[in-house]
């Protein structure tokens, strides 16, 4: 019933705008049809492994028009991805039931993620300055380099373009809610830049008025979670005839509340007082006369984190023997180097990934500093063989090596190796294409499941080994027509070895254990129906089952089996334009510390968006949860309820 109450408007309105639409000339759409056929089929120097994976683009235009301020609430409506906010306050991703540590996340191609955990809070990256987002689900290609499981989330910067560019925009929302942002670029011959920035501020956000008040939490304005966020990014760009050099670099400075668990007896009362993030990047690109492109880029990623423990919603004295002021003072050092070329029936692929992580860690004022290190190195080698003009091979491995350096002065384990393949066939028919893939795929250990004493009550365990997973794909993609795509795609992992924390007598450790079976199909369908109005329609079933022997219940926690969501933009009166966006995910499971599970409801949010623009300016209001909807991130963890948010934005 929730499902259909949100999605009923659209529907009405969909099949109104469908009776209206008007036809165009029969030759006018034949000659468009082959211009878009000729564009996504022939194509130079594409990624090989495009043909056998399931890949999503989110574009900047789509991220505005669904007022997304932040990369997890554009990825949310990707068919197979899924997030969660939980105990630490972090938006943290699933892509078809994998966690975060078993999936990719870069910017411009370059892994980022905090040295310790393994993991980044996405909410906390700029969408500013975006180009766009890229998403390779299941078997991504070897030459990304180690522990893509489950697959690929790059976040793909602006690039300088020839004319000049800018735009500002302010957004205002309840509760003193507020966010601006800017960005600017231009190209003078062979030299550009591009800069932006955003400033985000929020008193808290507010629960929905059907919120029921729990222990530790009333309702109305969410205790502690207020935020304020600043960024700035940019890329400076010279060229040549060949080639290309580029200096990228962001900051991020963040100051956030950690929500508490709305009502267990001990909840944690927790703030991020610094979290800061810095990186700089060198690249340089050059294709020879041979048709050869390489490319390469030298890399500096770091991390600054204070997280306060305190002890009582007061958030003002630190005396308790749980309360503490931890400091993360990480960073990574690397290189990537990628070799391109075509010769034949051949495309081949070569990747080298070079990284060095650090970290180190205060966990209380006065307390002695410690310090851990370790290298990752990867080779990945990819052959797309085109053994006809309508069917292709792509075969492939990757070497991948885990050599730990330092461990607080303590003995060095030995370094893990794995060999990682991957087999693919392609086969297209006119404008439809078939293909399958089978790909092994693994999992470093991090630093902190390798070294974490968890505050005390955690036994260490540096002979962790590698998760590992075999993956298969089966897809089909078609154009139905010059403006309608649809995609279907099956996908069945077997995952072993997962590092999961057991209890051993009275403390706890860290051991390669659970083993699970991850299966399921994902629909996407884009239809645009005339110029102005686009609908995207996806699906996605999830089958996430622990098969590991001994265990009493085969459930997984927060994987939901069944995902739906709809966008649709659509033109009005007046110069008037809008967006409806409804988001369904299924109920999920989780487990109570006495191991017995229990679900949350699933739930359904419509969000309205109308725009109106006044020459080069852009006046909106976006309504998100308009119908109020009551819902948890997790157990004890509840979400905003309805909110309101007004803008204005200029482009130049």
């Amino acid at each position: 019933m929730k499902l259909l109450r949100a999605i009923l408007p659209l529907l009405l309105l969909l099949c109104l705008l469908q009776a209206q639409e008007k036809k165009d000339d029969k030759k006018k759409k034949e000659k468009e049809y082959a211009y878009d056929h000729q564009e996504v089929v022939v194509t130079a120097k594409k990624e090989p492994i495009t043909e056998i994976a399931n890949i999503k683009e989110i574009k900047k235009e789509e991220l505005e028009a669904a007022g997304a301020y932040d990369p997890v609430q554009a990825l949310a409506l990707v068919p197979g991805v899924f997030y969660t906010i939980g105990l630490r306050g972090e938006a943290i991703l699933q892509l078809r039931g994998f966690s975060q540590r078993q999936v990719v996340v870069m910017i411009d191609g370059i892994p980022v993620y905090v040295p310790f955990d393994g993991q980044i809070d996405l909410s906390q990256l700029p969408v500013e300055g975006l180009a766009k987002i890229k998403v390779i689900k299941g078997n991504s290609s070897t030459v990304y380099g180690s522990n893509s499981m489950g697959g690929i989330v790059n976040l793909i910067t602006q690039a300088p373009s020839q004319k000049t560019s800018g735009s500002v925009s302010l957004n205002k929302g309840r509760n003193l809610n507020q966010r601006l942002a800017f960005s600017f670029g231009k190209k003078l011959k062979r030299l550009g830049f591009w800069i932006s920035g955003e400033y985000k501020h929020s008193d808290g956000f507010y629960l929905s008025q059907k919120f029921n008040p729990q222990k530790n939490e009333g309702g109305n304005l969410r205790q502690n979670s207020h935020l304020k966020n600043k960024a700035v990014g940019g890329r400076l760009h010279y060229s040549w005839i060949d080639g290309s050099l580029f200096l990228d670099f962001s900051f991020v400075d963040s100051r956030k509340g950690v929500p508490p668990h709305s009502y267990e007896s001990r909840p944690r009362y927790w703030r991020f007082t610094q979290w800061r993030k810095n990186d700089v990047k060198l690249s340089l690109k050059h294709t020879f006369l041979s048709g050869l492109e390489l490319r390469g880029s030298v890399f500096y990623d770091s991390y600054y984190n204070l997280l306060d423990s305190y002890d009582d919603s007061t958030y003002s004295t630190q005396e308790e023997n749980y309360s503490f002021h931890s400091t993360f003072d990480d960073y990574s050092l690397g290189a990537t180097f990628l070799g391109d070329y075509v010769r034949g029936i051949h495309h081949l692929r070569v990747g080298v990934n070079l990284k060095k992580d650090v970290h180190r860690a205060q966990a209380d004022y006065q307390q002695a500093w410690e310090k851990y290190k370790a290298s990752d190195y990867s080779l990945g080698l990819e052959d797309e063989i085109e053994v006809k003009r309508n069917l292709s091979f792509i075969i492939g491995t990757s070497f991948d090596w885990l050599k730990p350096l330092y461990a607080n002065g303590e003995k060095l384990r030995p370094s893990i190796v794995h060999l990682n393949p991957l087999i693919g066939i392609a086969y297209r028919i006119d404008i439809s294409q078939v293909y399958l893939s089978i790909a092994r795929k693994s999992r470093f250990p991090t630093l902190k499941e390798f070294y974490s004493e968890f505050l005390g009550r955690n036994i260490p365990n540096p002979e962790l080994k590698e998760e590992r997973a075999l993956n298969y794909e089966f897809g089909f993609r078609t154009f139905l027509s010059p403006r309608s795509t649809f995609e279907l795609s099956f996908f069945y992992s077997d995952l072993k070895d997962l590092i999961v924390r057991k209890r051993t007598g009275t403390l706890f450790q860290m051991q390669n254990v659970d083993r699970a079976r991850y299966q399921g199909a994902e629909f996407s369908l884009n239809y645009q129906i005339q110029e102005g109005y686009n609908v995207n329609v996806n699906y996605s079933y999830l089958q996430a089952i622990n098969t590991s022997p001994g265990r009493k219940s085969s459930k997984l926690e927060y994987k939901p089996p069944h995902k739906f969501s709809l966008f649709f933009e659509y033109k009005l009166p007046f110069s008037l334009k809008g967006m409806l966006k409804v988001l369904y995910i299924d109920k999920r499971y989780f487990e109570e510390p006495e191991g017995e599970f229990k679900h949350l409801s699933s739930y359904a949010l419509l969000d309205l968006r109308i725009a109106k623009t006044l020459g080069k300016f852009e006046v909106y209001l976006l309504l998100k949860n308009l119908f109020d909807e009551n819902y948890e991130f997790e157990a004890g963890f509840p979400a905003p309820g309805r909110e309101y948010i007004m803008g204005i934005s200029w482009k130049y």
